[in-house]
């Protein structure tokens, strides 16, 4: 009995308990693998997901129904010539149409100029320029014109006074070939003509 070693049994060996250690680790481990995979996945929710707007996007404008529009009237012989002589001359002081005679009056202020040559040559011009314009009228059987200019009186006092008045019947100015037609001879086709000595030379 002296030398012998008496040996431990193999359960309480260290390598036994580190076998164990490792076999029981594996076993845990394997579990939870298979939990993992025996997990159901997630099922997607069925709601409809909302659609979140962000604070500031205004809300979608509805187009309101367009009113109905007015009819434009047509424009009257009146309405034409106050537009036309308004384009001549300074200013229109009054245009009145008779429908029973067919004659158109036009009252307005001819434009001051450098010489009275020039103020009358420029009152001509407008009158060719309304009768061409208007001549297109079957309603009007007379333009008549009175055209008038600020003047000084012997007092000093400046008033708008008439300096050139004329009278155009229809017929002569069907007559008139507005494309040859010169100026000068407003005074001289009209059927009726009065000028002011103050726009004379």
């Amino acid at each position: 009995m002296g030398g012998e070693v008496l040996e431990k049994p193999f359960y309480k060996k260290w390598w036994f308990f580190l076998f164990l250690a490792i076999f029981i680790l594996g076993i845990i481990a394997s579990q939870s693998d298979s939990d993992e995979e025996e997990a159901p996945p997630p099922v997607a929710s069925e709601a409809p997901a909302t659609e979140t707007k962000p604070a500031d996007a205004k809300p979608k404008e509805t187009k309101k129904p367009e009113a109905p529009k007015k009819e434009e009237k047509p424009k009257t012989t009146v309405d034409v010539a106050k537009e036309i002589a308004g384009k001549q001359f300074d200013s229109v002081k009054q245009v009145s149409f008779n429908e029973d005679t067919g004659n158109l009056f036009i009252k307005a202020v001819g434009a001051d100029n450098l010489t009275k040559k020039m103020v009358r040559d420029g009152i001509k011009i407008s009158i060719m320029s309304v009768l061409e314009k208007m001549s297109t009228d079957p309603k009007i059987k007379n333009v008549s014109f009175n055209i008038m200019l600020p003047l000084v009186d012997a007092y000093g006092n400046t008033e708008d006074s008439s300096v050139v008045k004329a009278d155009f019947k229809k017929a002569t100015i069907d007559k008139i070939n507005f494309e040859n037609f010169s100026f000068k001879n407003v005074s001289v086709v009209a059927d009726s003509y009065w000028e002011h000595p103050a726009v004379r030379e």
